[in-house]
């Protein structure tokens, strides 16, 4: 499930793309004087900055009498996600139009992909659940609102050190996954860059409603002052094209791709900025690098082969998965699901070379688990595990 709505996926070089994680919409501001150094400092500066994991005393304690019961950790997992869902507990809605701090998404019983996140990672660790942040780069989303289009990065929870471990699980909205095939479609990061994004956010919500300096002035702090993120960059040089300032977007887009070559918004963005500041040889040195990067990602053809996949169209998607191994022919992930698709499609052949492929990889968790996957999904294919896998 991705956050934005409505969705489709586009690829074009003269529209300018806005980054979000998760879904740009007005918010309440609640200040508090926790989180990173940089949080503070901003906080103590008057920007609308906060650590968006604070839960009150009262909260919390609401939680233990209401979320947590008796066995393991996972049940305690399912637990607090019953109660954020079901109608006789907190009754939590969806939407794709707020995203708001835990506190305030706790108050509002609504939010979208990062309110729920940000939620349900302050109230697990409340719970003294070890859980984590995790978000789908996978599957690139472009959307469109009133003309204005945007990505975004689907927000989620990890619970595991290790996702490929037994234990494992990754908490999306109201749904629990502990498949092998969900997990690969997620990568953790870090609670410092989840709280960039969250501000990133904010700084989007500005911009939509035209508030362009204050949208500036918090983009530029966290790009001074936060950890690094190709976002931030993104974003900050929408605003200055939007204040007529496309010399100064136009240099910051090139500091951007010198940083981040492989984040495709940044030269479909930077293409505008340098034709509105008359630089017609960096529209054209973009215009082909970007085209390059886009061609050479295999996430594009991956996002495609997982539309088919998911329409039932197995075959489509097995040739989408087979054009992103052409750039990326020992990746894991597309090899599983590519192996996936041609089974599924009764391409016996074609899926066990993609297995055999597989199998030739260095042992690890995820090889292992993929395998096991496969296996159990595919039983007359008779694959054959590692040594040492469960059978």
């Amino acid at each position: 499930m991705l956050c934005p709505s409505p969705m489709r996926l586009v690829l074009a070089f003269a529209v300018p793309l806005v980054v979000g994680a998760g879904c740009a919409t007005p918010t309440a501001v609640m200040f508090t004087s926790t989180g990173p150094d940089w949080v503070r400092e901003g906080i103590a500066k008057g920007l609308p900055l906060e650590d968006p994991l604070q839960l009150s005393e009262a909260t919390k304690a609401h939680l233990r009498s209401v979320a947590s019961e008796a066995g393991g950790e996972r049940t305690q997992m399912k637990r607090l996600v019953r109660f954020f869902i079901d109608s006789d507990g907190l009754g939590f809605q969806y939407r794709p139009t707020r995203t708001l701090n835990a506190e305030a998404a706790y108050e509002a019983r609504e939010g979208d992909c990062m309110s729920y996140a940000m939620l349900y990672v302050a109230a697990a660790r409340s719970l003294g659940l070890d859980v984590r942040f995790v978000r789908i780069t996978q599957l690139p989303v472009f959307w469109e609102d009133s003309g204005r289009f945007f990505t975004s990065s689907h927000i989620a929870v990890g619970f595991g050190h290790d996702t490929w471990a037994g234990d494992a699980m990754v908490v999306d909205f109201s749904a629990t996954h502990t498949s092998e095939w969900r997990f690969s479609l997620y990568e953790p990061i870090d609670d410092e860059t989840a709280i960039v994004l969250f501000h990133s956010n904010r700084a989007v919500e500005f911009l939509l409603k035209d508030q362009y300096v204050e949208a500036e002035r918090l983009l530029r702090f966290l790009l001074e002052r936060a950890p690094p993120t190709p976002e931030v960059y993104n974003n900050l040089g929408i605003v200055l094209m939007r204040l007529h300032r496309a010399e100064e977007a136009t240099a910051l887009y090139g500091q951007a791709i010198e940083r981040y070559p492989r984040f495709v918004p940044l030269y479909t963005n930077a293409v505008s900025a340098a034709a509105a500041s008359g630089k017609p040889e960096l529209v054209k040195l973009w215009t082909i690098e970007g085209r390059k990067v886009a061609k050479s990602d295999p996430a594009f053809s991956f996002a495609q082969g997982m539309q088919a996949f998911q329409r039932g169209d197995f075959a489509s998607a097995a040739e989408r998965f087979a054009q992103a191994l052409e750039v990326a022919p020992t990746d894991l992930t597309l090899l599983a699901w590519t192996a996936r698709a041609h089974l599924s499609a009764g391409q016996l052949d074609e899926g066990l070379r993609d297995v055999h492929t597989i199998q030739k990889q260095p042992p690890s968790d995820g090889q292992r688990a993929l395998l096991t996957a496969l296996k159990r999904e595919f039983p007359s294919a008779a694959i054959e595990l590692p040594p040492g896998s469960p059978s």
